[in-house]
């Protein structure tokens, strides 16, 4: 499992990021594919710099991962992915 981040420009010229749950598999035929396990989040580019704005989003974050039942481990590694682009 990995987190995508999609970037998408609005009509106002903002931009939003989204974090989704990934997970790669092999199909019957042996190809890779790729299934979204959940939506875990946006936040606006310009939020970033707002703590306050964070730790909304981190909320958010954090009940959509507990709601999901994954390891500790995967869990982890989730969380520090999306730090990388969304400071705590």
């Amino acid at each position: 499992m990995y987190v995508k981040w999609q970037k998408q420009k609005l009509k106002t010229g903002n931009i939003v990021f989204r974090a989704l749950l990934v997970k790669s598999f092999r199909d019957p035929h042996g190809k890779v594919r790729k299934e979204t396990i959940g939506y875990l989040g946006s936040i606006h580019e310009w939020r970033l710099k707002i703590p306050i704005a964070c730790r909304v989003f981190w909320k958010k974050v954090e009940a959509k991962l507990a709601s999901l039942e994954l390891s500790e481990n995967d869990t982890a590694r989730i969380r520090r992915k999306i730090a990388e682009r969304v400071p705590r």
